[in-house]
């Protein structure tokens, strides 16, 4: 995974014991496997912090591949065992640094439907989008005042237009947070999201 700020948290181990769990009630007995492994950056942090950081996966201002993602394309061309699918979640703070107007918006949607494609064409896999869930705006929970959230999640409704690309889970009000983003570590949280991401992948990888 890749982080704007360079900083990642421990991934939720509620939303990937929730997963294993419900394709184990599926009858699916492969072997699951968690790791926590992130590299990388935005493009933007590169452009608006670090003018030479050189690990980003997207050039902001056109439709190029950064050197992460051309360095992650080659590196699953040579591997001998493929990847079966792809969970791609994105956060809101690219768009927030860069959605002022409606035409950075569309801007916005166009960069995020050209490097899924470039992802796409590389593996060759199913690819499953989590759906960006509510946040908390003025001490209110909220699926549209928050204007990036809102924009990333138009570019992901529109790349599910795409062939062979599916949602995880579709986060609503339901979910409940632990602070003004990140949903609980609990069956109203994280374990939802698990849960629906397993019912998604069931049957296409």
């Amino acid at each position: 995974g890749q982080s704007l700020a360079g900083g990642w948290r421990v991934a939720s181990t509620t939303a990937w014991s929730s997963f294993v769990a419900r394709m184990r009630g599926f009858g699916d007995n492969r072997s699951f496997s968690q790791m926590n492994v992130s590299l990388g950056g935005s493009a933007l942090l590169r452009e608006n912090v670090n003018p030479s950081y050189p690990t980003y996966y997207w050039l902001e201002n056109d439709l190029s591949p950064g050197p992460m993602l051309r360095q992650l394309k080659a590196t699953v061309a040579r591997a001998t065992v493929k990847p079966s699918a792809w969970l791609w979640v994105q956060g809101e703070q690219d768009s927030n640094r860069i959605a002022t107007n409606d035409a950075r918006d569309a801007a916005f949607v166009a960069r995020y439907l050209a490097g899924l494609k470039t992802i796409i064409s590389a593996m060759n896999t199913p690819v499953f989008i989590q759906i960006l869930g509510p946040r908390v705006v003025a001490g209110v929970k909220t699926m549209t005042a928050h204007r990036s959230q809102t924009l990333v999640r138009r570019a992901q409704y529109e790349a599910l237009k795409l062939n062979n690309v599916y949602a995880g889970a579709r986060p609503d009000l339901s979910l409940t947070l632990v602070d003004i983003v990140h949903p609980t570590h609990d069956d109203t949280g994280y374990g939802w999201i698990g849960v629906e991401t397993a019912n998604s992948m069931k049957g296409r990888i």
